[in-house]
């Protein structure tokens, strides 16, 4: 029926002086549809085609075939052009958004109050419309959390493997309790603080940095380091040494840095060597210190300065100064508080050595551990190995064709499920062993 309706459509719409006909010994199709002997297959056209292959352009027939109208003809699917215009309705995502603060505490902060202007318009009480602090900044973190990863929380929802193409695939990431997504690593079981184990995840591109030019040495650092030892004076019975120290200015901004030559860790000697820096480099914005012995007076010793003209009047010996204006007292200078022997010295050195180790295990927890939070291998799941299952034991020692041939006894799975070693028996002499299942090689399945 179906080809009976296609002949009389075609017959309807087309003419006999469009069609084209091929004709039997020029058609190879004849071979499948009509017996062929088998001596005569091997020269028929079902393997060596119709013989106008074989024929040169001067022998070979023109036909004219006339084109077809496509205005006219049915059969023929007309091209039409359509434009259409498309309205988008525009919003501002929040990534976008915190583009205008620089500041992480304002941006909380802001949302927070906003929060708050619309907790008291709020009709549904059932609504959870949290405004502590903590509350508004996993506020923000999930809304950008679900914007920039929201395939990869899809998956997770849905226990389906993330997409090798995800940017998070090797840290392991879930979802907590309050949904947010965080990174799961491979230090879970380490006695450490939660949020130091499974810290959120934020991408990268929204954090907003903002710099401004300003000309070298604007903001600089200073440290002092030394001493060194230097023959200062040559006499006939031999030399004079002295100490020498460095004190080291580095710019903040290009790392550039200028060294200056001090006698001795005094107020003078520092306060001679920045006026030597200034007058080299240029006014100073910005100066961060170690806080120094030597440095710890300087901000008194330049506030004590007058700032009006010194008076020769016996009857007024103060001296208006910027000291005077912040304490509201005369400026004196405090007597020492003590005398101190070698037992206070260690003391120091106790303090100093513990604060160090504060310091060290604080960066071993902040940085270092989380370097091991990646897995660079095995992020896609494979099936546990099961009992009976037949297997072969690498060596190092022998070839591949030697190695020993075992049979799964007892898997061993861990605390998430995953078989990661487990006994195996020789087939050979009935030994057993444990074997981590990375030195096996699976042959068969049971």
């Amino acid at each position: 029926m179906y080809v009976t309706n296609r002949v009389s459509r075609i017959r309807k719409l087309s003419k006999p002086n469009q069609w084209s006909y091929i004709p039997t010994e020029l058609n190879p199709a004849d071979a499948a549809t009509r017996s062929v002997p088998p001596d005569k297959l091997q020269d028929s056209m079902w393997l060596n085609g119709p013989p106008t292959l074989n024929e040169t352009s001067k022998d070979l027939v023109d036909t004219d075939f006339p084109l077809l109208n496509t205005e006219q003809d049915k059969e023929i699917r007309p091209n039409v052009q359509v434009m259409k215009t498309g309205l988008q309705e525009s919003t501002l995502a929040l990534t976008h958004r915190i583009e205008r603060f620089s500041v992480w505490k304002i941006l909380v902060n802001t949302f927070r109050r906003l929060k708050i202007f619309a907790k008291t318009f709020q009709k549904d009480k059932t609504d959870d419309l949290s405004t502590s602090y903590n509350a508004t900044e996993n506020f923000v973190i999930s809304n950008i959390q679900s914007e920039v990863f929201s395939i990869e929380i899809n998956c997770i929802r849905n226990k389906l493997p993330l997409p090798k193409t995800s940017r998070i695939r090797n840290l392991n990431p879930f979802i907590d309790d309050i949904g947010m997504l965080r990174l799961g690593g491979r230090i879970s079981k380490a006695d450490i603080d939660f949020k130091l184990k499974h810290p959120l995840i934020i991408p990268g591109n929204n954090c907003y940095i903002s710099a401004s030019q300003s000309p070298p040495f604007s903001s600089v650092g200073i440290d002092t380091f030394g001493p060194w030892s230097i023959v200062t004076r040559k006499t006939r019975g031999g030399q004079a040494n002295s100490k020498r120290w460095a004190l080291l200015f580095t710019c903040l901004s290009t790392r550039a840095i200028h060294i200056e030559v001090i006698e001795e860790l005094s107020l003078s000697s520092f306060i001679n060597a920045l006026r030597r820096f200034i007058a080299l480099r240029g006014s100073i914005k910005e100066i961060r210190s170690d806080r120094g012995a030597n440095f710890v007076e300087v901000c008194a010793i330049v506030n004590g300065r007058p700032i009006v003209s010194v008076s020769s009047d016996p009857e007024s010996p103060l001296i208006l100064s910027p000291a005077m204006l912040l304490t509201q007292k005369a400026g004196c200078y405090p007597a020492p508080i003590g005398t101190f022997d070698t037992k206070d010295l260690y003391k120091a050195q106790w303090k100093r050595v513990q604060h160090l180790a504060d310091i060290f295990w604080q960066r071993w927890n902040k940085k270092y551990l989380q370097t091991l939070q990646t897995r660079r291998k095995w992020t896609d799941s494979s099936p546990n190995v099961k009992q009976g299952d037949i297997v072969l034991i690498k060596d190092k020692n022998v070839s591949r064709n030697a190695w020993t041939t075992c049979i799964i006894v007892n898997p061993l799975p861990g605390h998430d499920g995953r078989v990661r070693k487990a006994e195996v028996r020789v087939a050979r002499n009935g030994s057993t062993y444990t074997r981590p299942i990375s030195e096996m090689v699976l042959l068969l399945r049971v």
